[in-house]
């Protein structure tokens, strides 16, 4: 076994999860910066690695099964012409500033199926490369992702240390929803 080695874009150190590679772009756990990987990287024509402290911990439980049915997500980032003051926030600030976050103020930039099964694998995947039919910005600070599914949605905000689990108020999309009717 190789000691370090790239498979469907999951980096492998001795066969652990460390990381996740795409094209030029490569979001590694802290715990593994070491020259190896970093001389891997370079050799496999790595531009960017950006060293992400608990990486390791949110892809150990990830699945890798090929035969699992993808998911659809949706992301959602603040409408161009919503309040500049919530853009980029962090919840705590947010919520003391402006209350509950509102999918009014939100748009959908991105409906699709992922076969990511955790918010911080999905966060990963689209910060670092988006697909054609994005329509937003990478994902940053106060976008939320949706992981949608039978029994109805999770969403998570994206704070600046990681995903927290909301349930966003929904009369601004209400009211958008009629607007449009």
């Amino acid at each position: 076994m190789k000691a370090v080695r790239i498979d469907n874009g999951i980096l492998l150190y001795y066969g652990n999860r460390i990381g996740r590679v795409q094209g030029e772009h490569a979001h590694v756990d802290t715990n593994f910066q070491n020259q190896r990987i970093i001389d891997f990287l370079k050799k496999q024509q790595v531009a960017e690695i950006e060293w992400t402290e608990g990486l390791y911990d949110r892809l150990l439980n990830t699945a890798a099964d090929p035969e699992k049915e993808p998911k659809k997500i949706r992301i959602w980032q603040i409408r161009p012409e919503a309040d500049v003051r919530i853009k980029f926030l962090s919840l705590d600030v947010f919520r003391k500033s402006f209350g509950n976050p509102d999918l009014g103020n939100y748009c959908c930039v991105y409906e699709g199926e992922t076969e990511a099964d955790n918010p911080e694998e999905i966060y990963l995947i689209y910060h670092m490369e988006q697909p054609e039919d994005y329509r937003g910005h990478p994902i940053a600070i106060s976008d939320i992702i949706e992981q949608c599914g039978e029994e109805g949605s999770a969403y998570y905000y994206v704070d600046r240390y990681g995903l927290i689990q909301i349930q966003p108020d929904m009369e601004g999309e209400k009211m958008q929803q009629e607007m449009t009717l």
